[in-house]
């Protein structure tokens, strides 16, 4: 009975010892996180700057896009006069050959329709896979951003002994 009080006392005083330790920031791991947010950042720059080269890009494929399926559409309508054509005269060798090459051109402008459509739609796949990419990199600035101003704070908070 006599030793449990002093006991209890000595174990209270390590218990309350590591407790009240502040872990301090390592000056490596600050270089560490700052060499971190610049490569963040430095990437963040970059992905913005290639998402507005794609979105032109994207804009320029569009406006070709529509001029293809144009072209595609005035091919097909013309194979399809010529058909006609040579439905109602089916002996005649010049329509016939006519028709061959609209059916060949209509052909080939769908192909070419198809072609730019399949690169517009991977165009759009980038673009958002990048923004994906620069909200991501944004996101962890701000929880680093947080991170860093607390550091600093409780940096601070021992040089002027706590006081206010």
């Amino acid at each position: 009975m006599k030793w449990n009080l002093p006991l209890m006392f000595v174990g209270l005083l390590f218990a309350a010892g590591t407790v009240a330790q502040v872990k301090t920031p390592d000056s490596t791991q600050l270089l560490k996180r700052q060499l971190e947010t610049q490569t963040v950042q430095t990437r963040l720059e970059q992905n913005k700057l290639k998402l507005e080269q794609l979105e032109r890009s994207l804009q320029a494929k569009t406006d070709e896009l529509n001029a293809a399926l144009k072209t595609s559409q005035q091919s097909a309508s013309a194979n399809l006069d010529n058909a006609y054509k040579l439905r109602r005269d089916p002996e005649d060798k010049k329509l016939s050959r006519q028709a061959r090459k609209s059916a060949r051109q209509a052909e080939k402008d769908a192909k070419k329709s198809r072609k730019m459509a399949n690169n517009a739609k991977g165009l759009e796949k980038d673009i958002k896979k990048l923004k994906k990419k620069i909200t991501k990199d944004e996101t962890q600035l701000k929880k680093w951003g947080v991170a860093a101003d607390k550091l600093k704070a409780k940096q601070a908070e021992p040089a002027t002994g706590g006081q206010p």
